[in-house]
């Protein structure tokens, strides 16, 4: 009787081991940022709020390397010729040039780990000129590009990226119909002050599952 009694209580104590490393486990992923020319109102202050609800929403801490190019000294630090940037992007792009400049971007100032990258550009450069945000990705979805406006700063918007960030790591996903989840089509509303059990409750255990197997998501 004790050896059956010290064996479920060995057993307990496993379960309960591996509870807490599961809840334990953590993800990250860096991703590039680039300020481009035309947003003049965008604040780092700000970008870095919305990565923070995003993190929290998504359970992956994203690192952003941010590329302020609103300057010709700024383009210049990141090693890109800045006549012709700030040039091209300071007019309104059409889809497939704004593609060609966010791989010219990419290709000089993202690491080849670098999954996703985030565009901050005026809302007229968007096609249609009323989204606040848009996301893009590869065949492989191993690439996604973001793209945000200033109008993604008001404060019920915050959660923009993170319903972009959703599109970009599950790939192909449709918008939910619940109001209360991240991929909810319009958005949903948050609210300071929120805790972070709230904000990962804006995700399902599902879609986290899905987002943790993109290749550029890194456990630590």
């Amino acid at each position: 009787m004790p050896k059956n009694k010290d064996k479920k209580t060995s057993k307990n104590k496993w379960q309960k081991s591996s509870k807490n490393n599961s809840q334990s486990t953590r993800y990250t992923t860096d991703v590039c940022v680039f300020i481009l020319g035309n947003a003049t109102k965008v604040r780092e202050e700000d970008i870095r709020t919305q990565f923070k609800y995003a993190s929290d929403i998504w359970g992956i801490d994203f690192r952003p390397n941010i590329c302020d190019l609103r300057t010709r000294e700024g383009a210049r630090k990141y090693g890109l010729k800045a006549d012709a940037t700030i040039a091209r992007i300071f007019v309104p792009l059409q889809v497939r040039q704004r593609e060609k400049v966010f791989r010219t971007l990419r290709k000089g100032n993202c690491g080849r780990q670098t999954g996703l990258a985030v565009f901050y550009i005026h809302a007229q450069d968007l096609k249609d000129g009323k989204a606040i945000g848009n996301a893009s990705w590869d065949n492989n979805g191993t690439l996604g590009n973001i793209v945000m406006t200033y109008d993604t700063f008001q404060q019920k918007n915050m959660d923009i990226l993170a319903h972009e960030f959703g599109h970009a790591l599950l790939v192909n996903a449709r918008h939910l119909n619940d109001k209360n989840n991240i991929m909810y089509p319009s958005g949903t509303i948050i609210v300071p002050p929120i805790s972070q059990k709230q904000l990962r409750a804006m995700t399902t255990s599902k879609q986290r599952a899905k987002a943790y197997k993109r290749p550029y998501i890194y456990r630590i």
